[in-house]
């Protein structure tokens, strides 16, 4: 692999996929569903990954997906990461310790018992020197060797207080790493909760749509019968006949009359009916 290959890719299980290739590079974070054909290489979750880096889970949720490769799996209600084995081997060939990684106070120690060696080293010079220089001579040596001293103790007290320093500051920044993995632990679980909200709101939008659908072809029905009833006239009336009212019988005995003509008799027939 060339220099070019190296800073085209620097990540760890990275390689980008030729034509001779069998298969593609997966991604810095894989979404699994649990039937992909590789998913069963993701077989180390968190916990192994960090006991075998010996690291925290800030350090880790901060290395996931960006220098180390990640799977996404729903576990439950929650989705949870797993790691590759090679990912988690390549990347701790990958890294190296280094002296950013050390804690500050075993750096401030060695500089400190570098210093220490130092000092002595020239005690030693300037003891000799005395010996072959007497009255005046040992006097200024002896002035320019307690100013060294002080030099040292001084550099010394300056080396103590930047390690406490430092010390203070790592603490403060790994609370804030552990707050911040925190909230991305928290914000992945509102995030699986937000679809499946949205999901159950889309479900209900649908039922109610189609109730409101069917509420509203029945009510246009009745309305349009209603109006269809109210713009149809009603029938006509048909006047009723009056019955010219029956005369009453004189107790005289009337004289017999002529039979009715057969006009006449037609005519009381349809006023009877």
């Amino acid at each position: 692999m060339t220099s070019g290959d190296v800073e085209k890719d620097w990540r760890p299980g990275a390689s980008a996929a030729g034509p001779g290739d069998e298969e593609p590079a997966l991604p810095q974070v894989v979404w699994l569903r649990g039937d992909e054909p590789f998913c069963g290489d993701f077989s180390l979750d968190a916990e192994a990954v960090m006991a075998r880096l010996g690291i925290k889970r800030t350090r880790l949720t901060q290395i996931s997906g960006r220098e180390l490769r990640v799977g996404r799996i729903r576990r439950g209600r929650y989705v949870a990461p797993v790691y590759r084995e090679e990912d988690v081997e390549a990347y701790s060939a990958w890294t190296r310790p280094t002296a950013t990684h050390l804690k500050s106070s075993q750096v401030l120690e060695d500089a400190a018992r570098v210093l220490t060696g130092q000092g002595e080293d020239i005690v030693d010079r300037v003891s000799d020197e005395m010996a072959r220089y007497h009255g005046e001579d040992r006097r200024l040596l002896a002035e320019q060797i307690e100013v060294l001293a002080q030099h040292l103790d001084a550099e010394r007290d300056r080396a103590v207080r930047a390690e406490a320093k430092v010390t203070g500051q790592l603490k403060v920044l790994e609370g804030k790493i552990e707050a911040i993995g925190a909230a991305l632990e928290k914000l992945a679980f509102l995030q699986t909760s937000w679809n499946r909200d949205v999901a159950e709101l889309r479900a209900v939008t649908r039922s109610v749509s189609d109730e409101l659908a069917r509420e509203l072809k029945t009510s246009f029905g009745t309305e349009i019968a209603g109006a269809v009833k109210a713009l149809t006239p009603p029938p006509p009336k048909v006047p009723k006949k009056k019955v010219a009212p029956k005369k009453a019988k004189s107790k005289k005995a009337a004289a017999p009359e002529a039979p009715p003509s057969v006009g006449s008799a037609r005519r009381a027939a349809r006023l009877r009916r």
